[in-house]
C-alpha cells in the first residue's frame, strides 16, 4: 500500500508494537521511526544525522503522529511541519495516533489540515484497514 511510513513516538514499546503490526498487515515496505518531532523534522528534510541518507531512500507517505513527546510535542511539531515546503506536505498523509481521549485534543486535530484522521493507540488491523479504504476511496 505505502513504501515507506514514519512512526514519531517518544514510547519505543509503542513503536515496536505498531511496526510488527504494519509489518504483519503487510500495509507497508519501509518504517521509519523519530523519537520527537524535532528529530523528524529533520528527517523529513534530510537534515542533521540524516543528510546522508541513501540516495534511493523513499519520504514517507503515511506519518503515524503521537500528541505528547519531548523536545518538541505533535503539535509543535504540525506548527513547524506547516513551514516547509508545499512540495513536501503534498507527498505525506498525517495521522494522529494518540492514547488522548481528551475532546479538546480531537476536536483540535480535525480542525488541522494536515491531519488527515485521529486515530487511538494501540494501532491494530481494523484501524489500518480503515485507512486503507479511505484512501483507496479517496484515489
Amino acid at each position: 500500500m505505502f513504501s515507506s511510513i514514519l512512526l514519531i513516538d517518544d514510547n519505543k514499546l509503542d513503536n515496536f508494537y505498531h511496526r510488527k503490526v504494519l509489518e504483519k498487515s503487510g500495509f507497508t515496505g519501509e518504517i521509519f521511526e523519530c523519537r520527537d518531532g524535532k528529530d523528524a523534522l529533520c528527517f523529513l528534510q534530510r537534515e542533521g544525522k540524516y543528510e546522508d541518507l541513501d540516495i534511493n531512500f523513499t519520504a514517507p507517505e503515511l506519518i503515524f503522529l503521537d500528541i505528547n513527546m519531548p523536545i518538541m510535542n505533535g503539535w509543535e511539531f504540525l506548527e513547524e511541519y506547516g513551514k516547509l515546503s508545499q512540495d513536501l506536505h503534498s507527498i505525506h498523509i498525517i495521522v494522529m495516533l494518540s492514547t488522548s481521549t481528551n475532546p479538546s485534543d480531537h476536536l483540535r486535530a480535525s480542525k488541522n489540515p494536515f491531519i488527515h484522521t485521529f486515530m487511538t493507540k494501540p494501532l491494530d488491523k481494523d484501524q489500518l484497514l480503515q485507512l486503507k479504504t479511505n484512501f483507496e476511496y479517496e484515489a
